[in-house]
């Protein structure tokens, strides 16, 4: 897959994608509270980043460990990494929609590794794999600790203010072929 450039915004007060993006992120990490109700503070709780490779891939070039501290994240791990249980601190989840990621989600709940769960879906997920986290988190018995789910629609990697990857595999191929049909390109 390659990069595609977007065009530069229109006005001065536009924001980029990428600036977007981070905001985005920044938000999640404040576990998806707004402005006034995101206010840090010496009670701001510690929190825990669990992320699959493709999220690693999203907040790798918009934040660095130091931003990541500043937003109270004092651990940052790999969703198929072995973790152990932390269970005085929340959890914040970015991963994909994917049935691995719910399972090791599930997996979590049921041995009760943190204090709550916020999951945060860098893609829209089908309402199966919803269904089927529900499931998991009703049989770990944990219902009460999976404080929200969300879909970030988050699932492209920023590069640079005018420049994203959406991970489409092969689309600069697809979309110079000159012989490439609309139905080539399309699907």
């Amino acid at each position: 897959h390659h990069p595609v450039a977007m065009p530069a915004p229109v006005g001065a007060a536009s924001a980029s994608v990428r600036a977007r993006q981070t905001e985005a992120l920044n938000r999640m990490l404040d576990l998806n509270r707004s402005g006034s109700d995101a206010t840090r503070s010496w009670q701001e709780p510690w929190k825990i980043l669990v992320y699959d490779r493709a999220c690693q891939d999203v907040i790798s070039p918009l934040l660095r460990v130091g931003d990541l501290r500043n937003r109270g994240i004092t651990l940052h791990l790999l969703i198929e990494s072995e973790r152990d249980p932390v269970p005085d601190v929340p959890a914040i989840y970015f991963v994909m929609p994917t049935r691995e990621n719910v399972a090791r989600i599930g997996e979590d709940c049921s041995r009760h590794l943190y204090d709550a769960y916020h999951i945060n879906f860098a893609a829209p997920v089908p309402r199966e794999l919803l269904e089927e986290l529900a499931a998991l988190a009703l049989r770990a018995e944990a219902v009460s600790q999976v404080s929200q789910v969300v879909d970030q629609h988050l699932g492209f990697v920023s590069l640079e203010d005018g420049l994203v990857d959406l991970g489409i595999k092969s689309s600069f191929a697809r979309l110079n072929d000159p012989g490439a049909t609309d139905a080539m390109i399309e699907g």
